[in-house]
């Protein structure tokens, strides 16, 4: 029995070393640049104008199409190849959660709509005293929300934070006029772009506002700025252009702002990696994931290349999933797309990384059967 305990510990100590072997190929393969991607077309049959507007971490994209038969927009959800409509009182989407909560508009234009746990929420009654119209943009699992909102006709717009029961508008410091929340995470800090003194040439820079206290972000020269995401970890990527028309993309973390050598940064997921326009009108997409910028059209797989070129992108999730429009086939039509990592990196890691740990089970089971048998 002692000679048995020893080949079952030696055979568990084999597993580790072959797991952490197998898991490390990985991490090497993926670093290696082994990463490409496969595209699926978002646009509906009925819908050619159709913009994808968000995404989660389920894979789930929020859609806005506008349908000529109805003469309307209609909003929609797409998941796994299956596009489902949503509530009827909404008339565009303009984000969702991992909860499948949904923000977006109402059709009589001025309701701003939060769906939540089965309930449709106007936020501009979660406002004390009320509000006019606004913009919700982004919204977290603990169904947090921000965007801008005015309290009147007359009012100018400001970022506003919704913390689950009622919205106050979030106060920046030296602010000239109108504000914007453009993301929120988990811990509720929201980040924005808001105008300021009006001697700076456009007179707007990025703000990261934790509920209680807002702090401007650095900017790289007198054209301003702005703060376009936030990821769990607090890294926040934006723009700054050092002169009219430069390459001001941003990874604004711990203090310190790192130029990406892109026109702009669009959205960080929480591995951070980044994704946005390397040149400006929002074209040339990137990938930017280990300090390296990557031509997402030279990612895609050669299938999807042979079909496809992509002309700009808006959002990654943590699954390294990404949307954004392109074109297809040389049609002058843009078209939304959803591009998903084959394999993706964590499924593959998880694959090998059970890999291992099966082939060395097996192993141990021989050797225990057969120290058994010897006895």
């Amino acid at each position: 029995m002692p000679f048995t305990s020893h080949v079952a510990l030696r055979a568990g100590a084999v597993a580790k070393l072959v797991s952490l072997c197998v898991l490390l190929a990985a991490e090497s393969a993926v670093a290696a640049g082994a990463l490409r991607y496969r595209i699926e077309d978002l646009s509906l049959p009925d819908a050619p104008y159709t913009d994808a507007v968000g995404l989660n971490n389920r894979g789930e994209v929020a859609l806005n199409a506008w349908d000529a038969l109805a003469g309307r927009t209609t909003p929609s959800i797409y998941h796994a190849g299956h596009i489902t409509r949503v509530d009827e009182r909404f008339s565009t989407l303009s984000g969702l959660n991992d909860r499948g909560d949904l923000l977006g508009t109402g059709r009589d234009g001025d309701s701003v709509l939060l769906w939540r746990r089965g309930r449709l929420t106007d936020l501009r009654d979660t406002f004390e005293g009320g509000a006019w119209t606004g913009w919700a943009r982004a919204l977290n699992n603990r169904g947090q929300v921000t965007g801008s909102m005015q309290a009147s006709a007359d009012a100018l717009p400001l970022a506003f934070l919704f913390d689950g029961r009622r919205s106050r508008y979030l106060p920046l410091a030296d602010s000239y006029g109108e504000s914007y929340g453009s993301d929120i995470n988990r811990h509720g800090t929201v980040v924005g772009t808001a105008h300021v003194d009006p001697g700076l040439n456009y007179g707007f820079l990025g703000f990261v506002h934790d509920g209680a206290q807002g702090n401007w972000l650095p900017t790289l020269g007198p054209w301003g700025g702005g703060a376009s995401a936030i990821n769990d970890a607090g890294q926040i990527v934006g723009y700054s252009t050092p002169e009219l028309g430069g390459r001001g993309g941003y990874l604004y973390a711990d203090g310190n702002l790192t130029v990406l050598d892109v026109y702009s940064a669009h959205d960080i997921n929480n591995r951070g990696w980044i994704v946005g326009a390397a040149s400006g009108y929002g074209n040339d997409p990137y990938l930017y994931r280990d300090g390296q910028v990557l031509d997402l059209n030279a990612l895609l797989t050669p299938a999807a290349a042979r079909q496809w070129h992509l002309s700009s992108v808006s959002a990654i999730n943590d699954r390294g999933q990404i949307i954004g429009r392109g074109f297809l086939d040389g049609q002058d039509q843009l078209r939304p797309f959803l591009l998903t990592p084959v394999p993706e990196p964590s499924a593959t890691l998880m694959l090998l990384a059970g890999g291992g740990v099966i082939v060395a089970v097996a192993r141990r089971r021989r050797r225990v059967q057969e120290a058994a048998a010897a006895m």
